[in-house]
């Protein structure tokens, strides 16, 4: 028998089995047990979460005619075994990239309205469906509002943006969140002991889920790949750091606690040993910004994080929430600065030593405030106080805690600067007349009272001392939100990149050989797929 990859071989044949999406799953398995199924849904989200899987999951239960009871299919109908063959010829699956002109729509659209060979529907899978053109959509619009009875429609799409509006209001939408790392932990020790793995101690499962990057597709794949090189399913650090360029653990501590003391000479030096062996910059980076988060969390137990015998030689006892919170920042965002950089493990080690000496920078841009006392006659000491943190810090934070309730922050924006005192803060926050349904979530009394929480956890505020108001700006006051702001800073970015790549010498030579003039660049992100 052919050898089957892992991510094939796991896919979840039960509902029960899907991991990380529960309400999606839950609202599924009750339309299928109380008969109210939509003629059409869309799950949106990014690759691996599990959105194919979901589709055919459904497709497979709608086809069968022995349900169980709990909306699970039922493996041995004859709807059940012609799925699992792929023999099926009331089941189309599609992919929109290769099937998006207007002709291919339109012979599916003619074919739907055949009844199904037996069972009750016919089962019509687009996925990537953003990629079908401007008119195979209108060729499907007026179907997909009235099929056929025995018609049901299951889209796939990582760029739900890119439909037409017309579209996404025919369908019922689940979106499928990113995996966490938390979850993706948990599915690698799930996984291992399905498949008789064993990983050699946590930080190697804790990497795996790191460069997993919220997929679990992804995670399957990276996990085959160190199957492949160990050749007994024992997944060690030396492995691990062979194929995939990530420092250990105990040397990444080592080089966090440097990095904590201020000790320059240190940390380059540990810093230069790591590059020695099989050394990816992003990946060393991920690792390092996901250290400093673990940190982060555990700063008030510093114990139980470091290494106990290196610990000692440490006194971290003056670190404050702020100036970790600057330093995650600042790891996180020159990242891809020095990615993107001609010499990447030069500009690491430009950013680890800023991030080392961050107090004598920070005084030397006086965004430290200081305060000198006298030790003795002609002695004075002065005592650093590291910056408040900062609304765009905040921003990171509620991010990586409550993925909904940041989807709301981004629909709107601050009316006026956040003002952060010793005597509480204040934000006066916003909504533009278009994001009414975001602003009535984000009004809500339970969502007011997360964001509550989340504010006073991440500033270190009670919540007496938390002014916190929301309104929707009028037309007459210059407002954009923040997601308006992230979308204007990228595609300024991909004007900037169109432009260097038309004025690159090689593209004027093309230009001048085929006396031709490219009329259109097409920037694409090299992260989808």
């Amino acid at each position: 028998m052919s050898y089957q990859v892992l991510a094939r071989r796991l896919r979840p044949t039960t509902f029960a089995e899907i991991y990380g999406h529960a309400p999606i799953v839950h609202a599924i398995k009750n339309s299928l047990i109380n008969k109210v199924v939509g003629h059409a849904y869309l799950f949106t989200g990014t690759r691996g979460i599990g959105k194919t899987t979901m589709a055919r999951l459904l497709a497979k239960a709608l086809r069968c005619s022995n349900l169980t009871k709990d909306g699970n299919p039922c493996h041995a109908c004859q709807g059940c075994l012609d799925f699992e063959s792929g023999s099926s010829i009331d089941v189309s699956e599609i992919d929109g990239a290769s099937n998006n002109s207007v002709d291919n729509i339109r012979e599916l659209v003619t074919n739907v309205h055949y009844l199904p060979t037996f069972g009750e529907y016919k089962i019509i899978i687009i996925d990537e469906v953003h990629m079908l053109s401007a008119s195979a959509f209108n060729a499907l619009l007026k179907t997909l509002e009235e099929p056929p009875q025995h018609v049901k429609f299951i889209f796939a799409t990582t760029e739900p943006d890119k439909l037409l509006g017309t579209v996404v209001s025919r369908c019922q939408r689940f979106d499928f969140r990113p995996a966490s790392k938390t979850e993706l932990i948990t599915f690698l020790v799930n996984v291992g002991k399905q498949e008789s793995i064993a990983y050699e101690n946590d930080f190697v499962i804790e990497q795996l889920a790191e460069q997993g990057r919220g997929s679990y597709r992804d995670t399957l794949s990276i996990l085959e790949q160190l199957i492949t090189l160990s050749g007994n399913r024992q997944i060690t650090e030396d492995i691990l750091v062979n194929a995939l360029g990530v420092a250990r653990g105990s040397i990444l501590k080592e080089l966090l606690l440097y990095l904590f003391s201020g000790k320059t000479t240190e940390v380059v030096a540990l810093y230069r040993k790591i590059i020695l062996e099989n050394f990816n910059p992003k990946n060393f980076m991920a690792s390092l910004s996901s250290l400093i988060f673990s940190a982060i969390e555990k700063m008030d137990d510093f114990q139980s994080f470091f290494p106990n015998e290196k610990l000692k030689h440490f006194d971290l006892h003056d670190l404050s929430f702020a100036e970790l919170a600057w330093i995650y920042e600042v790891i996180v965002k020159d990242t891809d600065w020095a990615i993107r950089s001609s010499g990447p493990e030069k500009s690491i080690e430009i950013i680890l030593r800023k991030v080392t000496r961050r107090r004598e920078i920070l005084f030397n841009k006086d965004q430290v405030i200081t305060t000198s006392q006298k030790s003795g006659p002609d002695v004075t000491i002065s005592q650093s106080v590291a910056p408040k943190p900062t609304w765009e810090q905040f921003l990171s934070y509620a991010q990586s805690k409550m993925g909904t309730l940041a989807t709301n922050l981004m629909e709107g924006n601050l009316t006026k600067p956040m003002i952060l005192s010793e005597n509480g803060i204040d934000i006066r926050y916003g909504f533009a007349k278009e994001s009414k349904v975001f602003f009535e979530h984000f009004s809500t009394p339970e969502t007011l009272t997360k964001f509550k929480d989340l504010i006073s956890e991440f500033f270190n505020i009670s919540k007496e001392n938390i002014t916190l108001s929301a309104v929707m700006v009028g037309d007459d006051i210059e407002f954009r939100s923040i997601a308006q702001e992230k979308e204007s800073v990228a595609q300024a970015e991909k004007n900037s990149k169109k432009q260097e790549f038309l004025q690159n010498p090689m593209v004027k030579e093309f230009e001048k050989l085929f006396n031709k003039k490219i009329e259109k660049v097409q920037i694409i992100d090299g992260d989808k797929k």
